[in-house]
């Protein structure tokens, strides 16, 4: 495993009650962390206790103190040195020690290989901190060691997915089980439920078909437009929401619960009954409080005056440097048999990982991909330095020069269209308009590009009439220094 950080640091009596943290930067996503902690001495000898020391044997008591009681030191007092760690990545905490050993090795990633007190799961790119939590330091203080090991993730597996279901529990006509095979009979390989202001459905998922990731999820539907929010296992409110206090009421649900995936979806939908409130038409104050917007909403052709509007609209907060995820929901209702125009939205997680909370963090980094035939693949090389950006990755600003890697394989899902037919074509896209076109490639083709003043790069793939099939996440270039043009 390659070692990440390593901090050697001595505490003293006065760091009694403090939190120390370590941070080191992610530059990609790790199949597992490791950390080595081990800190000298254990124990402190009574003759190294000072006399301003002792008090602190005692706590201080926030009740008062009893009278009939006087707290003693014990005859044969320990005076240890206790330390604990706690770990947090990009996505909150993973996990608490509270471990009196002065040598600790603790896991954090996929395949069973995570340590208990830890939540499994790939460790996405980003921040990673160590907190050391010193409980008591005694006489001399004590010495510690900090390793931070990390083992990159080299394969990843695109998995297609249904992001917008409904069953018996709000307005669809299926159970969660007969929802469940559909997808599967489908080619999906994933499936999140998002029924009408309810989540009474996930008690109901099946223990069958583990190859399936399920993810909960529900569709919050109000007067003035529907998001969806994923990894959400409890019911919100919306009876107080108005078109003023949106921004705020939604502020404080994502304080609440940080590990949910908030989208819009149908943004722009006039809904098939008439219905209030299909359309988006909060004012929304703070992007950063929205994950993914759904661009394609049921089938792409059936629904394409909406879904090309909520395309232009995603590449609008693209040119505004807004990072959000474009997805697919086909708003599932009714069974589906021999439908044509299905798509899916492919997340990406390291390979074999079949966590929801894996594709979910795919989700939020914008790995993703929409096809309602083959995949589109697109990597960024900067061959000065050496470095590989994918699908949702981020950029410098300094690098004009690079080599773009497209391709296109084969789809997953029920359908004629799954692989490329004559006559398609790819377009890279960005906020400086297209920057190359060409036709599919056997495997997967190289492409010098100048991204000079670029802010964004997708591939997109369109037939020969020049119908939309699929695209890929944006790729995201920070701003260019002045001077910048190497």
């Amino acid at each position: 495993m390659e070692l990440l950080k390593r901090v050697e640091g001595r505490l003293t009596f006065e760091n009694n009650r403090t939190q120390i943290r370590h941070e080191v930067e992610l530059r990609r996503d790790f199949r597992m962390v490791e950390i080595r902690f081990r800190y000298e001495p254990w124990r402190a000898e009574e003759k190294e206790i000072s006399p301003a020391q002792r008090p602190a044997v005692f706590p201080k008591w926030s009740l008062g103190e009893d009278p009939d009681w006087r707290a003693e030191a014990p005859g044969e007092t320990e005076y240890r040195n206790v330390l604990m760690i706690s770990v947090d990545d990009s996505g909150g905490i993973r996990g608490m020690t509270h471990m009196h050993r002065a040598e600790q090795v603790h896991r954090i990633g996929v395949g069973g290989l995570t340590t208990e007190g830890f939540r499994p799961g790939m460790v996405p790119k980003g921040p990673l901190r160590v907190t050391i939590s010193a409980f008591s330091v005694w006489g001399k203080g004590c010495s510690y060691t900090l390793e931070v090991y990390g083992e990159p993730i080299e394969g990843l597996e695109w998995r297609p997915f249904e992001l917008h279901s409904h069953t018996v529990h709000s307005d669809g006509s299926q159970t969660v089980r007969e929802l469940e095979g559909q997808a599967l009979a489908l080619g999906y390989g994933g499936l999140a439920l998002t029924d009408h202001n309810t989540v009474s459905g996930q008690r109901e998922w099946s223990c069958a078909a583990p190859e399936l990731v399920r993810i909960g999820g529900m569709e919050w539907t109000t007067f003035h437009g529907h998001l969806l929010f994923l990894n959400c296992s409890d019911y919100l409110d919306w009876r107080g929401l108005t078109l003023k206090n949106f921004t705020e009421t939604l502020r404080r649900i994502r304080e609440r619960h940080p590990e949910m995936i908030v989208g819009i979806a149908h943004p722009f939908s006039t809904g098939s009954i008439g219905c209030a409130g299909c359309g988006f038409e909060f004012e929304l104050r703070d992007w950063t409080l929205i994950d993914y917007l759904e661009v394609w909403s049921q089938t792409y052709k059936g629904n394409q005056k909406v879904n090309e509007a909520a395309y232009r609209l995603w590449t609008r907060l693209l040119d505004e440097g807004r990072r959000i995820t474009a997805v697919a929901g086909g708003d599932w209702h009714v069974p589906l048999v021999g439908e044509s125009g299905l798509s899916a939205t492919y997340l990406c997680a390291p390979e074999g990982e079949r966590s929801p909370r894996a594709y979910l963090a795919g989700l939020r980094a914008g790995r993703a991909a929409v096809s309602m035939g083959p995949v589109p693949l697109l990597e960024l090389h900067d061959p000065a330095a050496g470095a590989d950006y994918g699908i949702g990755g981020r950029m410098p600003g300094g690098p004009t020069k690079v080599q773009a890697r497209v391709g296109v394989r084969e789809g997953s899902i029920f359908g004629a269209h799954r692989t490329p037919q004559a006559g398609d074509f790819l377009v890279l896209e960005s906020s400086r308009g297209a920057l190359w076109r060409g036709e599919c490639p056997d495997g997967t083709a190289s492409v010098p590009l100048d991204i000079s003043g670029v802010r964004w790069v997708r591939l997109a793939l369109y037939d020969k009439s020049g119908g939309l099939l699929a695209f890929t996440n944006a790729i995201y270039r920070e701003a260019e220094e002045p001077g910048d043009a190497t």
